[in-house]
């Protein structure tokens, strides 16, 4: 056991100490890239390069997610592939940030979340705690406040969420806690545990951080599945979930044309403001 104090340093861009009795220890928090998908919903865009390598104000959103990361400690970072996965690989094998070490999980078939995570195990092992983002997802939200956040609390997982619409929700306790999941369309929902005072619905945004005793709720036999159903075994076997909200930040995915020339405008604003 070590007393748990998690503060800044200077040693990277944005390091995290963890002070044990006597002595200090930098923390080793790898990244899984969720890089692999189409985006079907972005043809005929996606017809010829892969949504991670969708440019946005002249910077891939795989770049943008690699420099977020690198930006808030993160020393390792494992990218999936699948669709057009030479050439997301080609973009790698040609690009580098000091201080990052960034490495390729291919994939044959597309694995879902749960599945890809569970495929790149050995790269992500060693690690004190593990990030998992979604490359077609851009967000001011400090990432760093989700790590430090994570650490300094008893939970084997901590998700980023915002009360915003969408057709799935998380559902938490008043004290943010994970206790189930909400599907409208069609309706369905899942409690794993029982709730204390009103549950609260919340969207999912794509940035998640775990500690590696996640790794136990991936293991099965399937190799397709998604984190959400090892979220909610982690809660029914007693294990905490955190949900870290992230309302009055900017937050946005790619998934459609709209939202896409919607990011666009955001980061052309804020370059004309600097």
């Amino acid at each position: 056991m070590y007393l748990l104090r998690v503060v800044g340093s200077l040693i990277r861009p944005y390091s995290f100490i963890v002070e044990e009795i006597g002595e200090g220890r930098i923390l080793n928090i790898k990244a899984m890239v969720l890089a692999a998908g189409r985006g079907s919903r972005l043809v005929p865009l996606t017809d010829e390069i892969p949504k991670c390598l969708v440019e946005a104000d002249g910077k891939t959103m795989l770049e943008r997610t690699l420099c977020v990361l690198l930006s808030a400690g993160v020393t390792e970072a494992v990218v999936n592939t699948c669709y057009k996965a030479e050439m997301v690989e080609e973009f790698l094998n040609n690009f580098s940030l000091p201080g990052l070490t960034i490495t390729i999980s291919r994939e044959d078939e597309l694995l879902e979340t749960g599945g890809s995570i569970l495929h790149a195990r050995k790269q992500l092992e060693g690690c004190d705690a593990f990030v998992v983002h979604n490359a077609d997802v851009f967000s001011e939200f400090p990432l760093q406040r989700l790590i430090e956040a994570h650490l300094s609390s008893d939970s084997i997982a901590s998700l980023c969420v915002s009360d915003r619409k969408t057709k799935r929700y998380l559902l938490f306790d008043e004290d943010f806690s994970l206790l189930g999941w909400r599907n409208l369309d069609p309706k369905r929902e899942v409690l794993v545990r029982a709730q204390s005072g009103e549950s609260r619905q919340f969207a999912f945004n794509g940035i998640s951080i775990h500690s590696p005793d996640f790794f136990r709720y991936l293991e099965r036999d399937e190799k397709k599945f998604s984190i959400v159903t090892a979220w909610l075994e982690a809660v029914e076997a007693g294990e905490k979930i955190s949900g870290i909200q992230m309302d009055g930040h900017y937050w946005i995915d790619i998934g459609t044309v709209e939202k896409l020339e919607q990011l666009q405008k955001h980061l052309r604003d804020q370059s004309g403001q600097r």
